[in-house]
């Protein structure tokens, strides 16, 4: 039912949600520091704040903590391994096999919706791009479909939108809707500072309020709908995908900015050297060296302002202090006197970091990074991988990570089915029966190019053509994934080349052992010129037998490329006959004619 000024008065006065709305936009901002590539700290999330004050915690150390701020800077350094997480996630668009389907009474409606569906709304940009940064920045969010104050057009002009939790002022929920998800009974928020909207399961209504305030003034405007439900749905229903690893990103995190200030120091080594006993005097003040401080002849210690300080210090000697520059920290330490057991030995040196430290932080931030990657992407995902997999772990492999995208894609199958349907109702009311939405059962996990290798590899180890079919098929998919026209042309291609899976040699050496016949031979080494040919003569492969099935197709198609090595072998033996007819007789030209390019 819509709702009162009152009764809307009585619902920002006590959020029910409240509580649960502040903690849902504290997820996200911990998602986003790592997710989001903001340029400084005024576009970070807040939630930074929390992250400096664990470090703070655990540094303990005014100079350290000090430095730590320095290193660290924007965007955040886990940005790089989260977006590689996404671009592994985002392949749930990337399906072999999906089904869309649309079921109105009136052709003409199912016309209009995809004109409306495709030109006006770009619903599949709307999913893969806005939706899916959704996820990345504010997973939580309602997804609304809205309908304009005003109707211009003949139908109702729908649209969905993204409603940020952060803009929501109270929601209410009814359990167990469809034995799957709560259905939104009715939710509250803010448009600008001085309209609220409140949609249900009745009308959109618009409320006005004084300037950033929430006290309504006047009646309500509203827009009734035809849904019977509020036109208003939960984006997302379990946890993020990163949620079980937010303290192993902040974790990273702090190592990946700990290593930057150990290469720091490299860079900058700390310096010993042995105490000295400086003789310097300044020739025009007279002023003298004590124990690296200059001291006046009157037996005052000098004090001076240095570059870049804000406070005075005592004057160093800049005999004794300038020995060494840069940004290095120089220890003193006493002479060895002639009584100790070490001699003097070098002067001065430097203080190293032990290599195996070194590689320690390397290995171990590559370790955590590894961890979060194929925890969240699935296992054996690894961006890179040289090493080389055998058929089981490749299987497990592609497994685990289609596991995580079917988790993945529920949620925006889910969403677009529910925000379709809506749109279509509002727009088409009884015309519309319905929407199924597959983004599909397998996906494509990997390159053209690592699958190319895969199966020259699989070649060159006698794998058995069976399996070879698939590997190929495989390729050829992934690689014109999105040219359809050079797909079918391949597959067709494919299947007409007789010996696909040989080379040229091991051809060879079938028609010299008596295998094969002639025109299977002539047509694999004259392949893409009896293909051209048949062009010619007739019309492109993937037109030609439009009206035939496709093994029928092939076989049409095939029956013509192996009359043209007929025609040669036909002719080469009239030819041989002839020759040997003129040369005075012979065995009647039975020998294998050779091969005509």
């Amino acid at each position: 039912m819509p709702k009162t000024t009152a009764e809307i008065t009585a619902i920002l006065q006590e959020p029910k949600h409240r509580q649960e709305i502040a903690k849902a936009v504290s997820i996200e901002g911990r998602i986003r520091l790592h997710s989001e590539a903001a340029l400084s700290i005024h576009d970070c999330s807040s939630a930074v704040t929390e992250f400096l004050t664990f470090v703070k915690d655990l540094l303990q150390n005014y100079d350290r903590h000090r430095v730590f701020l320095s290193m660290f800077r924007y965007p955040v350094d886990t940005v790089p391994l989260t977006s590689e997480v996404y671009d592994g996630l985002e392949k749930i668009f990337d399906g072999r096999d999906p089904v869309y389907r649309d079921d109105f009474s009136a052709p003409s409606s199912k016309e209009d919706w995809v004109q409306y569906r495709n030109e006006v709304l770009k619903m599949d940009w709307f999913w893969r791009n806005e939706a899916f940064c959704e996820l990345q920045e504010h997973y939580q969010s309602f997804i609304v479909v809205d309908l304009p104050r005003e109707q211009l057009t003949s139908l109702p002009t729908p649209y969905p939108y993204f409603l940020e939790m952060c803009d929501v002022i109270d929601y209410s929920e009814k359990e167990d809707f469809g034995g799957q998800e709560d259905e939104v009974e009715w939710v509250l928020f803010r448009i600008d500072e001085t309209h609220i909207a409140f949609f249900d399961n009745a009308a959109y209504q618009i409320f006005e309020t004084r300037e950033n305030s929430d006290e309504v003034v006047g009646e309500p405007l509203g827009f009734p709908h035809n849904l019977g439900y509020c036109p208003v749905l939960k984006f997302w229903c379990e946890d993020h995908p990163f949620a079980k690893y937010l303290s192993k990103l902040d974790k990273l995190l702090f190592f990946l900015v700990s290593k930057d200030q150990m290469d720091l120091n490299n860079s900058y080594p700390v310096w010993w050297m042995y105490e000295t006993n400086c003789d310097f005097e300044d020739a025009r003040t007279h002023d003298v060296c004590d124990g690296g401080f200059m001291r006046s002849s009157s037996g005052v210690y000098l004090m001076s302002r240095q570059l870049g300080a804000s406070q005075m210090a005592l004057q160093p000697c800049p005999k004794c202090n300038g020995r060494f520059r840069g940004a290095g920290t120089v220890l003193k330490m006493p002479v060895p006197k002639s009584g100790d057991e070490k001699p003097l030995g070098i002067p001065a040196g430097i203080i190293t970091t032990p290599v195996e430290s070194l590689d320690y932080h390397v290995t171990e931030i590559e370790r955590r990074a590894l961890e979060i990657y194929q925890g969240i992407v699935g296992k054996g995902s690894e961006p890179t991988n040289d090493q080389a997999q055998n058929e089981k772990q490749v299987m497990s492999s592609f497994e685990s990570r289609t596991d995580v995208l079917k988790k993945i894609k529920k949620h925006f199958e889910r969403a677009q089915k529910w925000t379709e349907e809506t749109i279509c109702r509002l727009r088409y009311d009884t015309k519309f029966k319905g929407i199924s939405v597959d983004y599909g059962q397998t996906f494509y996990l990997t390159t053209a190019e690592m699958l190319l290798q895969n199966y020259q590899d699989a070649l060159k180890a006698n794998t058995p053509d069976e399996i070879l079919d698939e590997m190929l098929a495989d390729y050829n998919q992934t690689k014109y994934r999105n040219n359809p026209e050079q797909l079918q042309r391949t597959l067709i291609l494919t299947a007409l080349d007789p010996f696909r899976h040989k080379t040229m040699a091991q051809v060879q050496a079938l028609f010299d052992k008596g295998w094969i016949e002639f025109p299977e031979y002539y047509l694999k080494f004259n392949f893409s010129t009896l293909i051209a040919q048949f062009e010619r003569e007739n019309i492109s492969v993937t037109q030609f037998g439009s009206a035939l099935s496709f093994s029928a197709k092939i076989e049409a198609i095939k029956e013509a490329l192996l009359s043209y090595g007929t025609t040669i072998e036909s002719r080469t033996r009239t030819a041989r006959a002839e020759q040997q007819a003129a040369n005075g007789g012979g065995n009647g030209g039975t020998g294998a004619p050779a091969i005509a390019a």
